[in-house]
C-alpha cells in the first residue's frame, strides 16, 4: 500500500529494483507455478484415495445378479424396435419402454418438457422422459437414488446407449424381489441428452411454483409479461420475444420419490467393452464427492472390469517416470475439461442440486475418445460383469446414513486412485 499512498515510497533503493526486474520476476514465478503444478503428479507430492465415509462398506455383500439373459433379450428386443419402428425418426421409444417397465412392476411414469428456444425464430423442441421408481419394502420413500441413461437414436453421431437401457431393465428385473433395499432405485431414461435431465431434476424438485411462472438455470423467477430488459435495444440481429416465455419449462411429475442421495448415469453402447471410463466433471466445474468416485472404481475392480480416468489405468505399472507422465496427462485433461464449465455427461447437472454423481461410459481399446491402453489384450466385458459392478455400487449406496459429506469436493485426479487436494 506504501507503493499506492506514499509518493516517497518510491525512492526506496529496494523498490526501484524490484520495479526493474518486474518482468522476469514475473515469469519466474509463472515458471514456478507451472513446475510445482508437474511436480503434483508424483506420488511423493500427492495422496492415495481411501475411504471417509465408512458406511458404504464397498464390496462385503455377496453379489448376486443373475439377469444376464434378460439384458441380453432386452437388448436384441430394443435394437429390433428402433430398426422397426424409429428408422427415420429421432423420437424416443415411449410405448416401449413404457411397456417393459410395467411388465416388472414398476410405477411408470411419463415427463413431457419444452424447449422455446430462447434466441427467437419461434423454435419450440419438445420431449419426454421415461422413468420407472422401484419402492423400497423396508422405508417410506423418504430417499433414492437415481440410475439414469440418456437415450440416443439411430443417427445420432453420439456412440449408441441401448446396451444402458438393457442392462438398466434387466437389473430392475433382479432388484424387484429383492427386500434389502432401503432406499427407492428411480431408472431414468431422458431424451435430448442434457436437456431432458435438467427438466426432469428442475421438475423433481418442485422448481415449477405456480402456472405460468417458473424457474430454470436459464434464468431466475418470473412471470410472462413481467418488465424486462429490452435486449433488442442492443442488436438488432436477433430477435427477442415480448417476456421472458422463451426458456425451458421442466413441466410437471405425475409421480415421485424422497430426497435423491447419489446417482448412476450409463453409457454403454454394446455390453462388449473392454473398459469402463469413469467421468465426474459437472457444470461450473463442480465435482462429485471423492467417496463415491473411489466406490466406484473399487467396485470395478473387484467385479473384474478394467477401469479408467482421462484414460489414466489404474492396473498398469511402469517405471516411476512413466507414473509420473500419466498422472501430468491426466491432471491436464482434468483441468482441460473443467475449464469451460459445461458437463461432459448427464452426471454433471445432479450437482448443482446437492447430490453426488458419475458416468460410467464404455469404451474400446482403439476408442477415438482417448488414448488406447498400453496393453496388449483387454478382456470383454459382458452384461454380467456390468451388472454384479452395478449391483455393487447400487448396494453401498444403499447403506448410506446420510449424503456424502466426509470426503473432498475439491481435488485433482493424478490416476484412478491417487488426488490432489485443493
Amino acid at each position: 500500500m506504501g507503493l499506492l499512498s506514499d509518493p516517497e515510497y518510491g525512492s526506496v533503493k529496494w523498490v526501484r529494483i524490484l520495479k526493474k526486474v518486474n518482468g522476469p520476476l514475473c515469469f519466474l514465478c509463472y515458471i514456478a507455478a507451472i513446475v510445482w503444478f508437474f511436480m503434483l503428479a508424483n506420488k511423493e507430492f500427492n495422496n492415495e484415495t481411501y475411504f471417509s465415509e465408512n458406511a458404504l462398506l464397498p464390496g462385503l455383500v455377496t453379489k448376486e445378479f443373475n439377469a444376464e439373459s434378460s439384458a441380453n433379450r432386452f437388448f436384441s428386443e430394443f435394437l429390433q424396435e428402433l430398426e422397426d419402428k424409429y428408422q427415420e425418426t429421432d423420437a424416443i421409444p415411449v410405448p416401449w419402454l413404457v411397456a417393459k417397465m410395467s411388465q416388472l412392476h414398476l410405477e411408470v411414469y411419463t415427463h413431457n418438457f419444452t424447449l422455446n428456444y430462447p434466441m427467437g425464430q419461434g423454435q419450440v423442441y419438445r420431449g419426454t422422459n421415461v422413468y420407472g421408481i422401484l419402492r423400497a419394502p423396508r422405508t417410506a420413500s423418504l430417499e433414492a437414488l437415481v440410475v439414469s441413461a440418456p437415450f440416443r437414436p439411430i443417427s445420432s453421431h453420439q456412440k449408441g446407449t441401448a446396451a444402458s437401457i438393457a442392462l438398466m431393465l434387466a437389473f430392475a428385473q433382479f432388484a424387484r424381489p429383492q427386500k434389502y433395499w432401503a432406499k427407492d432405485i428411480i431408472f431414468l431414461i431422458t431424451e435430448h441428452e442434457q436437456l431432458g435431465m435438467q427438466a426432469w431434476l428442475e421438475a423433481y424438485h418442485g422448481l415449477k411454483n405456480e402456472p405460468g411462472t417458473f424457474y430454470t438455470s436459464l434464468g431466475s423467477f418470473w412471470k410472462p409479461g413481467t418488465p424486462s430488459l429490452d435486449l433488442r435495444k442492443l442488436t438488432s440481429k436477433m430477435e427477442w420475444g415480448e417476456d421472458h416465455t422463451r426458456c425451458l419449462d421442466p413441466g410437471k411429475l405425475q409421480g415421485r420419490s424422497g430426497s435423491i442421495q447419489a446417482a448412476i448415469n450409463l453409457e454403454f453402447e454394446t455390453p462388449k467393452i473392454k473398459y469402463i471410463e469413469v467421468k465426474i466433471e459437472g457444470l461450473n466445474g463442480q465435482l462429485p464427492n471423492l467417496d463415491l468416485v473411489n466406490l466406484v472404481h473399487k467396485l470395478c475392480v473387484k467385479s473384474g472390469i478394467h477401469h479408467s480416468y482421462k484414460n489414466s489405468y489404474s492396473w498398469i505399472r511402469h517405471n516411476k517416470m512413466d507414473e509420473w507422465v500419466n498422472g501430468i496427462w491426466t491432471m491436464l485433461g482434468m483441468v482441460n475439461t473443467l475449464f469451460p464449465g459445461v458437463p461432459n455427461g448427464n452426471h454433471g447437472l445432479f450437482h448443482r442440486f446437492g447430490i453426488e454423481a458419475v458416468t460410467l461410459e464404455g469404451r474400446y481399446a482403439d476408442d477415438q475418445a482417448g488414448i488406447p491402453p498400453k496393453v496388449v489384450s483387454l478382456p470383454a466385458a459382458n452384461f454380467y460383469r456390468l451388472g454384479i459392478a452395478l449391483e455393487s455400487i447400487l448396494r453401498s449406496l444403499n447403506n448410506l446414513l446420510e449424503r456424502f459429506h466426509q470426503s473432498y469436493f475439491f481435488y485433482l485426479l493424478a490416476a484412478t486412485n491417487r488426488f490432489i487436494s485443493i
